[in-house]
């Protein structure tokens, strides 16, 4: 039998984990809740600040006491964030515990999400109850 493919560097192929099913390919589903996760977090940083600056107040006793420091909040939230997604990304593909958490999680984050958009919007005078 005649080898007709070129021969390749070691250094040039991709090592990837390979399980028992072939090579562990992470969904896409889940690279996304991951982002929603990051993303969420870090929007939730801003809106805090926002309401702050209305005169506002951080109901969460773990956030209040950095919220006045330009970067800690950001650090704290990405870094948990990271780990998060880090832990989804890491666990079985077949883990239907993993996925359904983060979904929970996401639903939770958008809920309380849009409650901060409605005090930001009551603090800033853009909406004024009837």
């Amino acid at each position: 039998m005649i080898d007709t493919e070129p021969p390749v560097d070691s250094a040039m192929r991709a090592e990837v984990p390979v399980g028992e099913d072939g090579p562990r390919m992470i969904p896409i589903r889940r690279w996304l809740m991951a982002v929603t996760i990051l993303v969420l977090n870090l929007v939730d940083v801003i809106v805090t600040k926002a309401i702050l600056r209305h005169g506002g107040s951080e109901a969460n006793p773990i956030m209040a006491p950095i919220m006045d420091h330009p970067a800690y909040p950001l650090i704290l939230k990405t870094i948990v964030a990271l780990g998060v997604g880090a832990l989804l990304l890491a666990s079985p593909r077949d883990s239907k515990l993993a996925d359904r958490s983060v979904m929970i999680v996401i639903v939770a984050y958008v809920c309380v999400m849009g409650w901060n958009f409605g005090i930001l919007l009551q603090a800033s005078g853009l909406h004024s109850p009837s």
